[in-house]
């Protein structure tokens, strides 16, 4: 996000009250140079000035205080929906590597990996008008789905493969069990190096994206 941008979004919730500050300076002072005449009612139209100004002053305290809480109230819930964003991110790569180091349930992984991409979803859609504006459009969150929707059809390929070599296998009327925990392994080793690469990219963009939406915080 551009300097240009940032000094607009932070400008922009303070354009009412000051614009209504100015419309009532113009119209106080439209009324007392039209009803008085200055030139025997000075004392009189000043005082009326003065009160006028007064009130004008208090009601825009009165607007800008809840402005400015209302602003607060934003960055808050955009300081929680950021850290549930970490959270969401951070447990997708603590998904795999759990899955790429110790025994997998390939099954559960593609379920799991599916859930967190719709969560992922979720997120962009629900927060691209309001707490992070445009960020449907940020080139780092497309990234983060595209490697996300990358390691989910390798992983989906995978369980494919699995369920064809049991399915063959099962056929069998004495299949040879090394025979089938090579295959196996061989699948896995696959997997594991094709889909080693989209993690680590995934996990180098994930830190870009957080680093674009911290730039939205005041």
């Amino acid at each position: 996000m551009s300097d240009i941008s940032k000094l607009y979004l932070r400008g922009k919730p303070f354009f009412i009250p000051i614009s209504l500050l100015i419309a009532g300076l113009v119209l106080i002072y439209i009324f007392i140079y039209r009803t008085f005449d200055f030139n025997h009612e000075r004392e009189r139209a000043f005082a009326i000035l003065i009160s006028s100004i007064g009130l004008l002053f208090g009601f825009f305290q009165v607007i800008l205080n809840l402005t400015i809480q209302a602003i607060r109230n934003k960055d808050n819930l955009r300081y929680l929906e950021y850290k549930e964003l970490i959270i969401l991110l951070n447990r997708i790569s603590e998904l795999m590597n759990e899955n790429m180091i110790e025994d997998m349930n390939v099954h559960g992984l593609v379920n799991a990996l599916m859930n967190k991409l719709n969560d992922y979803v979720s997120f962009v859609v629900i927060n691209d008008k309001y707490l992070f504006t445009g960020i449907k459009e940020n080139q780092h969150a497309l990234a983060v789905h595209k490697e996300l929707e990358t390691i989910l059809e390798k992983t989906d390929k995978f369980r494919l493969e699995l369920e064809k070599l049991e399915q063959k296998n099962s056929t069998l009327k004495d299949p040879d069990q090394f025979r089938i925990w090579q295959e196996k392994s061989i699948l896995q080793m696959n997997w594991h190096n094709d889909v080693r690469v989209n993690l680590k990219d995934f996990n180098n963009i994930k830190y870009e994206l957080l680093a674009d939406i911290q730039s939205f915080f005041r």
